[in-house]
């Protein structure tokens, strides 16, 4: 697909979002950019267009030389499970050892998601997968541990066949967590979405220095013609009571394209997230097409908040942090989500820790969430970086990409173990982490020279 960027800037991660018109109402103080667009509504939509079919539960599974398929859970290593301390398990994991294996289950498409744009999502698959629709193989993955999305051929049949192919084999960035552990260790769904639509790659960016509020929102469009469309942000508080709204603009997208725009406007009232109170807002992202008719909407928590450093010293919102990290680990590899992040940051506060490293497991991604919610600082954890140059970008970057937009996180650690890493190979991933995301300090780990990088 050809790529159009309008304005350059640190692209990262969105997810996919909802539309139609949404009785919101505007608080009495709304904030109104001057320049802003008056023929555009001032509410929100209210319909969805991108409709989720949730694909955890039962699947049919079949090892390497098996004769038979066997039903197991999705999410749930099927390989290396510890059964006395994870929650979501595959009794046979023992005959299962070290082998590879297909996972398949047939998908109902209702009629609300029939002939439109269709996308995978899997929050994590160890190791190697391969995914095929209706026997076609459509895309790749090979990074265990993050999420990655698949776009899938429109259907217009109701039953198809939906298999993930798992490789025996272990990645090479594997840890003595992960080596053994085989199958699909992530929540799965299928999303559908409109032709022209927020991609991947929305990034909220705040700062209580300069009171502003900027963004970098992508535009896709999937279809075969160009498309003339007008994009306008609100912001919405708890209450869903909306807060500011300023305007991206217009522009034209190519057909199967995609462009990049970028929205920046004052903000000196705004509520700053803190760890003692971690106020939330929320970025709507609406795209209307040239009848001014919203086709896409997409949603994005982010708390207004900035970081800054100097040394070793590390200041949020002005205010130099005093960080008490919890390094240790969480018991099971699978942790069960939102309750069990709720239940360990309640438990580490009591005894004083107020930050914690993550590891990008699955279930990191609702940690973070939880995080966003209830203040706890999170030092966001890369996998074991592989000695492959391709594959350890590809995962900073994906790291970075996907959780960006969590307020909780304050730093970015470098995880390499291995001793074959050398010097200048550590400052490149420093250097990439800091292009990447230029908001947030980076760390080495504690066992190689910890050090922050401006």
């Amino acid at each position: 697909m050809r790529k159009i960027i309008i304005i350059t800037g640190v692209i990262i991660a969105g997810l996919l979002g909802p539309v139609r018109e949404r009785g919101l109402t505007l608080a009495q103080e709304t904030i109104l950019t001057e320049d802003i667009d008056p023929g555009y509504p001032l509410k929100l939509p209210v319909d969805t267009v991108r409709y989720r079919l949730n694909l955890d539960g039962w699947w049919e599974f079949k090892a390497d030389g098996d004769p038979s398929w066997t039903p197991v859970q999705v999410p749930g290593v099927y390989a290396g499970t510890d059964t006395t301390t994870e929650p979501v398990l595959n009794r046979a994991s023992a005959y299962w050892y070290g082998k590879g294996g297909i996972y398949r289950r047939k998908v109902r498409i209702p009629q609300s998601m029939s002939g439109r744009q269709l996308a995978l999502i899997c929050e994590g698959c160890l190791h190697h997968a391969t995914v095929r629709w209706n026997g076609r193989v459509v895309g790749q993955n090979d990074d265990g541990v993050l999420a990655f999305e698949i776009r899938l051929p429109s259907v217009s049949r109701q039953d198809n066949l939906l298999e993930i192919i798992v490789d025996k084999n272990a990645a090479t960035w594997a840890d003595s967590v992960t080596r053994n552990r085989r199958g699909i260790w992530g929540h799965v769904e299928l999303v559908s979405f409109p032709a022209v639509h927020v991609g991947n790659g929305l990034r909220v960016v705040t700062s209580t220095m300069e009171t502003y509020i900027r963004c970098y929102v992508p535009i896709e469009n999937t279809s075969a013609q160009a498309r003339a469309v007008f994009v306008r942000h609100f912001v919405t508080d708890r209450q869903g009571t909306i807060e500011h709204i300023f305007d991206s603009g217009k522009t034209t997208v190519p057909a199967n394209s995609q462009v990049t725009m970028e929205a920046v406007a004052e903000w000196e009232t705004a509520r700053l997230w803190w760890p003692h109170d971690p106020f939330l807002y929320t970025l709507h992202t609406v795209i209307y097409d040239s009848a001014h008719v919203p086709v896409d909407w997409h949603m994005q928590p982010f708390g207004f908040r900035e970081l800054s450093w100097s040394g070793p010293h590390l200041y949020l919102n002005g205010m130099e942090l005093n960080l008490r990290v919890y390094t240790g680990t969480f018991p099971g590899v699978i942790p069960s989500g939102k309750e069990d992040a709720v239940l360990w940051f309640h438990a580490l506060r009591a005894i004083g820790y107020n930050a914690v490293v993550l590891p990008p497991f699955p279930g990191g991604i609702a940690w973070c969430r939880v995080a966003d919610e209830t203040g706890m600082l999170i030092l966001a954890q890369t996998a074991p970086l592989p000695k492959n140059r391709r594959r350890a970008d590809t995962h900073i970057k994906g790291l970075i990409s996907q959780r960006a937009n969590h307020p909780s996180i304050i730093i970015w650690q470098l995880n390499f173990k291995r001793r074959y890493h050398s010097r200048p190979r550590q400052e490149t991933w420093l250097n990439k982490c800091h292009d990447l995301d230029s908001t947030r300090a980076v760390a080495l780990p504690a066992n190689v020279n910890h050090r922050a990088a401006g």
